[in-house]
């Protein structure tokens, strides 16, 4: 930590200009020492000395112009409280969240081991990638790798409006999640009327696909028709092939379930 110094309080963008005429060139004035303890800062923001030229710029959001390599991304944290030993275990605490290269973990406390990589979320965690977002009471996350897994998640696939839940969710890489004993359904959940279970279900985020293994179609949770094999796009590009089915009921056909293609 030699090569930083802290600037405490409210720091504004600071930008040193020099100009040095051939006639009249002389040293730029030193900066004036620092006259709040170290200490007592409550609100302080560490910054790299680079030759005594510092530039600071404050911004309240972490973003990246244009798309990077993953294996070259870096890792940002946030959170209300942060406590632990350097390079040992990072706890944080209170809205605590990871992000890396558009993927996001969030929980209310999350235990983080920059040896093993590996990240413990406790309490609301969430796991969003893409058009995807995962939900559930506890997570175990590697973060660099993006691997991990979820108990009880809750999954909502924006782009096509799907959602679900299942007992477990596996993220094998960092586009592939794996759901045991899960539930499909473009329904909301007022209006819950059909969906599909089954014994897994997988979805691709790169592809843009799901598929689901030994799954049953329920109608007001009366089962109606098992499929062995059913898959569905994520997103709204059009697709050949069998897509979700369409349920209805009257009084004079009674159910009504049509599979558009």
């Amino acid at each position: 930590m030699s090569h930083y110094r802290r600037c405490a309080g409210f720091c504004a963008p600071l930008f040193l200009l020099q100009f040095t005429f051939p006639s009249m060139a002389q040293a730029p004035a030193p900066l004036p020492p620092s006259t709040q303890s170290l200490n007592n800062s409550a609100n302080s923001v560490l910054i790299p000395d680079r030759g005594g030229v510092t530039v600071l710029k404050l911004d309240d959001q972490l973003r990246v112009g244009k798309p990077i390599d993953d294996g070259q991304a870096l890792t940002f944290t946030s959170s209300d409280s942060i406590d632990g030993i350097v390079d040992r275990e990072m706890r944080l605490k209170g809205r605590a969240q990871i992000r890396r290269n558009g993927a996001v973990i969030k929980a209310d406390e999350i235990k983080y081991d920059p040896d093993s990589d590996v990240a413990n979320l406790i309490g609301n965690t969430e796991f969003s990638k893409g058009n995807a977002t995962f939900r559930g009471p506890k997570a175990r996350f590697r973060v660099d790798a993006r691997e991990g897994e979820m108990e009880l998640p809750n999954y909502e696939l924006r782009d096509n409006r799907a959602s679900g839940k299942a007992n477990k969710l596996t993220i094998e890489t960092a586009d592939v999640f794996v759901f045991d004993k899960a539930t499909y359904t473009t329904c909301t959940p007022e209006n819950l009327d059909w969906y599909f279970t089954a014994s897994k279900l997988e979805i691709d985020n790169e592809q843009k696909e799901m598929v689901g293994t030994n799954g049953v179609m329920r109608f007001f949770d009366v089962p109606i028709a098992y499929v062995p094999y059913f898959s569905a796009p994520t997103s709204k590009e059009r697709r050949s092939g069998i897509l979700a089915p369409v349920a209805g009921y009257n009084s004079n056909n009674g159910i009504d379930v049509t599979a558009p293609y």
